[in-house]
């Protein structure tokens, strides 16, 4: 007798589901998601355990990161294109969009350049993220991709990978990956940076890396973590405050 766990249903459903509707097409993805590439996956196997959590798009006719734009409730469904197909019809859901021209030619901007202002108005080129880097964070439970898309709206509206974000850019602006990870309090406490400038080693690369720093807590001591809808969590310092009316 032949068992199925539940998640295998699940998976096949799901699988099922998206190839009747026609909205994934395995070479756009795998074209516009360099990783996806490079990892040799099945193009829908990854979408439906990974990429449809990240907001990914799965088409030129499906816009993934202005869906959840359109649809925040969406940014907590198990895949962004099944929820489309179980919601969409009663109504309770924005359309899809296609992609425009400039984010269908860079959905995937995870192996092209990325060039941004500093706050000094300084052009700041991407970093070159190296394979095993992306791997070594990817595989952490200190990068929470639903996390970073929610708290960096720009990063959604981009639609670029968060991840590839993250390690190129997002670590040198004091982003943090998730809740489990304080950016700048790593980098400053942990690897000695001075509190006004984060330069030279990522450092949550540092901390996964290295056996020494992760015997160091990875948010700041007396951090608490607040529970969201969806189960985000977000850090934030216990601090007291004590407010005085004067009547």
């Amino acid at each position: 007798m032949v068992k199925f766990s539940v998640r295998s249903l699940r998976f096949a459903f799901m699988r099922r589901k998206i190839l009747k509707s026609g909205l994934f097409d395995p070479d756009f993805y795998v074209n516009a998601y360099a990783d996806v590439a490079t990892s040799g996956q099945d193009p829908l196997d990854h979408f439906i355990r990974h990429g449809g959590r990240e907001a990914r798009s799965p088409s030129g006719h499906f816009d993934g990161p202005a869906y959840i734009l359109s649809n925040p409730v969406a940014r907590f469904a198990e895949n962004i294109l099944v929820d489309w197909l179980d919601e969409g019809h009663k109504g309770k859901r924005v359309p899809p969009r296609p992609l425009s021209a400039r984010n269908a030619s860079g959905a995937g901007a995870a192996a092209g350049a990325l060039v941004v202002v500093g706050a000094g108005g300084d052009a700041l080129p991407a970093v070159h993220v190296k394979r095993q880097d992306y791997a070594l964070a990817r595989k952490s439970n200190l990068f929470d991709a639903r996390f970073y898309l929610s708290a960096y709206g720009d990063v959604l509206r981009s639609g670029r990978d968060p991840l590839r974000h993250y390690l190129e850019l997002g670590w040198r602006e004091n982003r943090n990956p998730s809740p489990q990870f304080d950016t700048h309090y790593a980098a400053t406490a942990i690897m000695g940076q001075p509190p006004h400038r984060i330069a030279g080693e990522n450092p949550l690369l540092h901390y996964l890396k290295n056996a020494n720093a992760k015997r160091q807590p990875s948010v700041p001591p007396g951090s608490v973590l607040l529970e969201r809808p969806g189960r985000h969590r977000y850090c934030l310092p216990d601090r007291r405050i004590a407010i005085h009316i004067h009547l």
